[in-house]
């Protein structure tokens, strides 16, 4: 549901363009041998199964990523993979379920398409490489926009809420306790 299978088939779209790229697939699931066996038998050499990584290597991927695709057809709201993603700079390109199509107009920062969109997808990756200025703009803008969804601003969320809906105030956490990050299955492409 996430999409991995999406990804891959960018990823044979790109490289049907002539893009040169480098895809990573960070986590592990029951599907991935199905998924690097499709990869071999289209000669996708380009692309990595990384499998199961820390929180530090997804934090490396991340940064050296200049993409991050998230064609998933599950609704989660907002992956916070994207906004982590986003934190390093790289320009998402998700599907339009949940909130990722408003949250991506309104901060600028990536491209919604419909999951199944792949050529949709493709274009979207092959405007922005012709376009450095523009990736660049919505790279900025991710960066900008990725500490709302930190999970220090989540918390100020549901102070605020309980102080407006009931009168409640709650205490703010301890400035000195590390924030919570929360990581999933992420295609990163990187031209």
């Amino acid at each position: 549901a996430k999409g991995v299978g999406r990804v891959l088939a960018t990823a044979l779209a790109l490289r049907k363009r002539g893009v040169p790229f480098r895809l990573r697939l960070l986590g592990d699931g029951p599907d991935r041998p199905r998924y690097e066996a499709w990869a071999a038998e289209r000669d996708l050499r380009d692309v990595v199964f990384h499998g199961w990584v820390s929180r530090e290597e997804v934090g490396r991927y991340d940064a050296a990523a200049h993409f991050i695709l998230h064609p998933s057809l599950s609704s989660e709201g907002w992956p916070k993979a994207l906004s982590e993603a986003m934190a390093y700079g790289a320009v998402p390109i998700a599907s339009t379920i949940s909130s990722m199509p408003q949250i991506l107009a309104a901060s600028g920062a990536g491209v919604a398409l419909p999951a199944e969109d792949i050529d949709g997808a493709a274009a979207a990756i092959v405007d922005y490489v012709n376009n450095p200025d523009s990736w660049l703009a919505a790279s900025r803008a991710g960066v900008a926009a990725a500490p709302q969804f930190g999970y220090r601003a989540y918390q100020d969320a549901v102070r605020d809420l309980f102080a407006r809906a009931w009168g409640i105030a709650l205490s703010a956490p301890d400035a000195a306790a590390p924030a919570a990050t929360l990581h999933a299955t992420n295609g990163h492409v990187r031209h």
